[in-house]
C-alpha cells in the first residue's frame, strides 16, 4: 500500500502542488488507516469523492 500511494504521490506531484492542496501533501489521506493485517485498502470516501476521475480510477484499479 504504501508503495502504491508513493506512486501515486509521484505521479500526480503537479496535482497535489495545485489542486491537491487540500489532500494535506499526499494521497495516503484519502486511506484510512487500519491496524488490521488483511491487506484490505478503505476509502474515505468524503475525501476519495473529491478527487479528479481519473485518479479515483486509478486508485480503484488498485483495490
Amino acid at each position: 500500500m504504501n508503495e502504491f500511494v508513493d506512486n501515486l504521490n509521484k505521479k500526480h506531484k503537479k496535482y497535489l502542488e495545485k489542486e491537491g492542496r487540500w489532500l494535506g501533501g499526499g494521497f495516503e489521506n484519502v486511506f484510512i488507516n487500519s491496524n488490521n493485517n488483511n491487506n484490505k485498502s478503505i476509502l474515505k470516501l468524503e475525501v476519495f469523492s473529491m478527487l479528479p476521475l481519473d485518479i479515483k480510477k486509478e486508485i480503484l484499479e488498485y483495490i
